[in-house]
C-alpha cells in the first residue's frame, strides 16, 4: 500500500507492523434466550471463512450464585473432537468469556465444525445465551461433567438455535498493516 504524505514534513521515528488476527467464525452478537449448561454439551456448528489456526473459544455466559468449572471444544461436523480448551473457573457474571486452547488447532475455510461450551454443576446456574438459527444448527448432548471431553458425541439432539459461541483463530494468509509515528509525542503520520 502506498501511503499518502503529510500536509508538513515531519522526521518518523517508528514504523510498526502487526498481523490482522481478528478472524472470527460463529455468533458473535449476544441474543436473550438462555439455556442451562451445567452437566450439558451445548453448541452451534459453523463454517470457517479462511483457512488458519484456532486459538480460542468465546461464550456468552450468565453465571449465578457461585463461580463454576467450565471448559469449551470444537467438533468436526460428525461429532468428533478435534480438541477441547483448558478448563476455568468462570466467576458470577454475565459476558462473554473467552477459553483457550493449549495449542492452536487447524480449521479449513469452508469447513463446518461444533463449537460448544460445558459446565460443573454446583450452587447457582451456568447459562449460555441463544437466538434463532438455522434447521439442526444447535446441538445438545447431556453429559455428567467430567475432566474430559468425549471423543465422540453419540447421543446428540439437534434444534434451530444458534447459540452465541465463536472461535478466533489466525487466517493463513495474514494482512500485514504498517503505521508511521512521529517522535514522542507519537503521532500517526499514515497508514
Amino acid at each position: 500500500q502506498r501511503f499518502s504524505s503529510p500536509a508538513s514534513p515531519v522526521v518518523a521515528k517508528a514504523v510498526k507492523a502487526y498481523l490482522d488476527t481478528s478472524v472470527t467464525f460463529g455468533d458473535t452478537t449476544p441474543d436473550s434466550s438462555t439455556v442451562s449448561i451445567e452437566n450439558n454439551i451445548y453448541g452451534s456448528l459453523f463454517t470457517a471463512s479462511q483457512t488458519g489456526s484456532i486459538q480460542s473459544i468465546t461464550a456468552y455466559l450468565e453465571v449465578t450464585n457461585a463461580a463454576k468449572n467450565m471448559k469449551a471444544a470444537i467438533y468436526d461436523a460428525s461429532h468428533n473432537l478435534i480438541a477441547q480448551t483448558l478448563e476455568q473457573s468462570v466467576p458470577v457474571a454475565t459476558g462473554w468469556v473467552t477459553f483457550n486452547f493449549a495449542s492452536p488447532q487447524s480449521v479449513t475455510s469452508g469447513t463446518s465444525y461444533l463449537l460448544t461450551v460445558w459446565s460443573f454443576a454446583t450452587s447457582g446456574q451456568a447459562y449460555l445465551y441463544y437466538g434463532s438459527g438455522s434447521a439442526d444448527q444447535g446441538h445438545r448432548q447431556g453429559q455428567t461433567y467430567g475432566a474430559t471431553y468425549p471423543a465422540t458425541l453419540s447421543s446428540v439432539a439437534h434444534d434451530n438455535n444458534q447459540y452465541n459461541i465463536y472461535a478466533t483463530y489466525v487466517a493463513q494468509n495474514h494482512n500485514v498493516k504498517a503505521a508511521i509515528y512521529t517522535d514522542s509525542p507519537y503521532t500517526l503520520v499514515a497508514s
